[in-house]
């Protein structure tokens, strides 16, 4: 059988919210890196994918405004700041 993915999630966007807690929590590990060459990397164990998944699929379907957006720091936690990871629902046919 071939593997399959579900999230079935309560639309929490009028809210300003996701349904599920956006850090990274174990076993879940992802991580963000920028190499020498400027090139953007994103790491994750499987479970980290599987986060990053729901959480795309959240803002993809969800109604959130043109503009949410959320950060994360390197290693995918609350951000206290720079440098960070930015994630921002645009609709713009230029995006």
């Amino acid at each position: 059988m071939a593997p399959t993915f579900t999230h079935a999630f309560e639309d929490l966007s009028a809210d300003g919210m996701l349904s599920i807690e956006t850090d990274a929590e174990a076993p879940a590990k992802i991580r963000g890196e920028i190499d020498k060459d400027g090139n953007i990397w994103i790491i994750a164990n499987p479970d980290g994918w599987l986060h990053l998944a729901k959480v795309c699929a959240e803002l993809g379907l969800a109604n959130y405004e043109d503009g949410y957006h959320f950060h994360k720091d390197r290693l995918f936690a609350h951000s206290n700041g720079a440098p960070e990871i930015s994630f921002m629902v645009d609709s713009a046919d230029d995006v």
